[in-house]
């Protein structure tokens, strides 16, 4: 057996190899030495004899692997050490490309040097709307009636009304992230808890992250801040306020300055909020609560803050439909004493009760009657996605009342 599973190693390695990015330089079960926090790699011959993709992972807890897009015949992925591991020497691990079914196509051993965190001033200062974005947001929209939620197969729907402000906060100094917009709820004015949002990665929409230091273009993921997810935020008045960081595709194995810095940044956010919108210099804000929510990919975001901030401060995890994006691995990592989940799925009617009670709601298709219905499709390739888009955006006021329970 051992001579078998080393021939499909040897064989499938042929096909399939670990590389350097951008350089293409192959790695295979080379040692690679670097000098600081992270390198890009890519996996050359990204799918299995099947078609499914392959996909890195490594044996210790002292790297966060994320896909990072695609260059070619070769899937890519940003390999960053976590924060907590900087301080060390040397860390060394053995990275893999794996099937679905956990064969091993190849390896490589990463050695990085870390670098050490640099301290920055990180001040935070109130921007104009970048390039005409809305500062108001308001209307009604739909959320599921919430005991249909939990027990019917068919949602049952009602509209709710909910407005708030939009404001914009930004850090000067070269960081990711260093754009910031906040909605706040109508007679919110002396917020303390903290809904932190993280969008998908921006590559899936065009963003070029050698543009983030410009922002040109960028303002376009402030849309989170005026769609129907932001009216539900304001609806559930719950008295948090939704803070989103503007993140860069690079730093979705790391988050950037987030993690060890969190709270020095949403503090002075909370204290720009309470001394009103046409606040110019105001004294920081404790954070009282933090919920950490994301959509779809953007759980490559929440996994990699939450490793490095440490999970004690953080009172839920709202998860929607990471479990269909190219990070559905740290989806699989949620349980339910910590997370509330609305993931894609289809289970019988009997178990919802039960998979409510731990915050876990499964969104297939067939759940999904009218007003909806007419505009999803019912069957074919095209269903994934359409729903999936619709998740966020009817589900929030159930999913920031529960997170604040």
């Amino acid at each position: 057996m051992g001579m078998i599973l080393d021939h499909l190693f040897r064989y499938a390695n042929a096909m399939s190899h670990f590389h350097k990015h951008p350089s293409g330089e192959r790695i295979s079960n080379k040692t690679v030495i670097i000098n600081g926090n992270t390198i890009l790699i890519g996996i050359w011959g990204k799918t299995d004899f099947t078609g499914k993709d392959l996909f890195a992972v490594n044996e210790g807890d002292d790297l966060m692997i994320v896909p990072t897009g695609t260059a070619g015949d070769s899937s890519l992925w940003t390999v960053t050490v976590k924060p907590s591991a900087r301080k060390k020497p040397i860390v060394r691990d053995t990275i893999f490309a794996n099937t679905a079914k956990w064969e091993t196509w190849d390896r490589a051993v990463l050695e990085f040097h870390p670098v050490a965190d640099v301290p920055v001033k990180l001040n935070v200062s109130r921007m104009a709307p970048p390039n005409g974005r809305a500062n108001h947001v308001g209307g009604q929209a739909y959320s599921p009636v919430p005991a249909s939620l939990a027990h019917d197969q068919v949602f049952e729907w009602t509209a709710v009304s909910g407005s708030g402000s939009v404001q914009y906060f930004q850090i000067f100094e070269d960081v990711v992230p260093n754009w910031f917009g906040a909605v706040v709820p109508a007679g919110v004015t002396a917020p303390r808890d903290v809904l932190l949002f993280f969008h998908p990665t921006p590559h899936q929409a065009g963003y070029d992250d050698k543009n983030y230091k410009s922002k040109a273009g960028w303002d376009g993921v402030f849309h989170y801040m005026e769609d129907l997810m932001s009216i539900l935020f304001c609806a559930a008045r719950t008295g948090q306020i939704l803070i989103m960081p503007v993140m860069t595709n690079a730093s979705a194995g790391s988050c950037g300055i987030l993690p060890r810095n969190w709270d020095k940044i949403f503090g002075q956010i909370l204290g720009h909020v309470t001394a009103g919108t046409n606040s110019v210099n105001a004294p920081p804000v404790p954070v009282n609560s933090l919920v950490v929510a994301s959509f779809s990919a953007g759980i490559a975001y929440s996994a990699s803050f939450r490793a490095g901030a440490g999970s004690g401060r953080v009172k839920k995890v709202i998860d929607f439909d990471g479990i269909i994006s190219s990070s559905k691995a740290y989806s699989k990592q949620l349980h339910s004493g910590n997370s509330i989940r609305f993931h894609q799925g289809a289970v019988p009617a009997q178990s919802l009760p039960m998979l409510a009670s731990q915050n876990y709601f499964p969104m297939a298709r067939e759940r999904w009657g009218p007003p909806f219905d007419a505009a999803l499709p019912k069957t074919g390739k095209n269903v994934t996605g359409a729903v999936h888009g619709y998740i966020p955006h009817t589900m929030m006021y159930i999913a920031a009342q529960r997170a604040m329970r």
